[in-house]
């Protein structure tokens, strides 16, 4: 039985990819699983490339508005996860997982390592608002673009913040429901708010 619902999930995914392939600003490799009502949506010059052995599940939303979005092999993105970039890149190397409920904003750029661990309801942001003008309301004050890169083996919590202009080294675990605002070296375990050091590995 199991493998029925298995051939019949595979079989609807078919369909669905098929709506992107006519879209040249959208790439998608061999034996992906699409779920249902994802979009992918890529304008003004922007491109989303997806590798071979991918999963997209449901609700989930990828929007490139200028920039590049690429996703290498082997990656899964669970259900309701909101990933656009706007006029900058996001890459999210190979064997990486994105669990449901994600929001992922990038206006610098963002890199996201192999084997990355990414818990539900994270909030990655690499752009923040200016507000050192108390004339101008702080929503027209534009805002000031920075970059988020995360190493490989890291393990992000559930409800973790990251902010933009920080580097997450490899092997880092980040505990659940931390706001990183500042560098993490590698292979040792943050936690709090903001995040703290607490241990080696």
């Amino acid at each position: 039985m199991k493998s029925i619902i298995k051939i019949i999930k595979r079989s609807l995914s078919f369909f669905r990819r098929l709506k992107f392939f006519a879209n040249r600003k959208i790439k998608i490799g061999k034996n992906i699983y699409i779920g249902p009502r994802v979009k992918l949506k890529a304008i003004d010059g922007g491109s989303i490339i997806i590798g071979d052995n991918c999963e997209i599940n449901e609700c989930t939303k990828i929007f490139s508005g200028g920039g590049k979005i690429i996703i290498e092999e082997n990656c899964m993105i669970n259900d309701y996860v909101q990933i656009g970039a706007m006029e900058a890149d996001i890459t999210i190397h190979s064997n990486s997982s994105i669990n449901s409920f994600c929001f992922i904003s990038s206006r610098g750029s963002l890199t996201i390592g192999s084997n990355v661990a990414i818990g539900p309801q994270v909030v990655i942001i690499t752009d923040n608002h200016k507000f050192s003008d108390k004339n101008i309301p702080i929503k027209h004050q534009g805002d000031i673009k920075g970059k988020i890169i995360i190493g490989d083996d890291v393990w992000v919590g559930a409800g973790c913040k990251i902010l933009s202009g920080v580097k997450i080294g490899n092997g880092v675990v980040v505990g659940a429901g931390a706001v990183v605002t500042k560098n993490l070296e590698p292979f040792k375990v943050y936690a709090g708010v903001p995040a703290k050091f607490l241990k080696d590995r």
